[in-house]
């Protein structure tokens, strides 16, 4: 990774990471083990100010079982409102394309925002809200839209946490809805 600290350049990084994994299999005759040879090479170029992050990505991954292609675009934005609570966006696409004939094809899609403050002196309120939409070559069409909502409140050794979900799911032959509360309560001593 090298990032630019100054000139027209400022705040850009560009990195790379470069995998590579032999494997033999040793063992009983008729064995279902297969053996996979990898080499999986990303590389990609992000842009940091603090309250914006920019990155695409391009990750090649050669393989014996599930050789593919994928790219990354992702876009974040944080800004603090307050002292006391801060405001986050963030956008991504990721575009999965198998290499090998019969593969998965997949497009995602997620957005999410994110709220976070305090409510009193030791009561903490978050909220997060996430779209996603998805579309795949084995398994069609999936929309969500998920929402948490975390209260968590501290007093010396004492930590109480209440989560609050909500999921909502479509996919091309139904959909699922599912709510969960969650109630932790924790003493340390």
């Amino acid at each position: 990774r090298y990032t630019f600290n100054e000139g027209l350049f400022k705040n850009i990084s560009v990195y790379t990471r470069y995998f590579e994994q032999s494997q033999n299999v040793n063992g009983l005759v008729g064995s279902t083990r297969i053996a996979d040879d990898i080499r999986d090479l990303i590389y990609g170029i992000s842009y940091n100010t603090g309250e914006l992050r920019l990155t695409a990505e391009q990750q090649t991954h050669e393989s014996r079982i599930s050789p593919f292609d994928s790219t990354r675009l992702e876009a974040s934005y944080t800004k603090r409102l307050s002292s006391i609570s801060r405001l986050g966006l963030s956008a991504s696409y990721r575009l999965y394309q198998a290499t090998e004939k019969g593969g998965e094809d997949r497009k995602l899609f997620n957005l999410t925002g994110q709220y976070r403050t305090r409510l009193f002196d030791r009561l903490h309120l978050d909220f997060e809200a996430i779209y996603r939409d998805e579309n795949s070559s084995l398994a069609g069409k999936t929309q969500g839209f998920d929402q948490n909502l975390n209260l968590t409140w501290n007093l010396r050794q004492t930590h109480i946490f209440l989560q609050a979900r909500n999921s909502i799911l479509n996919f091309d032959n139904g959909g699922n809805t599912s709510q969960s509360l969650s109630i932790r309560v924790t003493r340390q001593f």
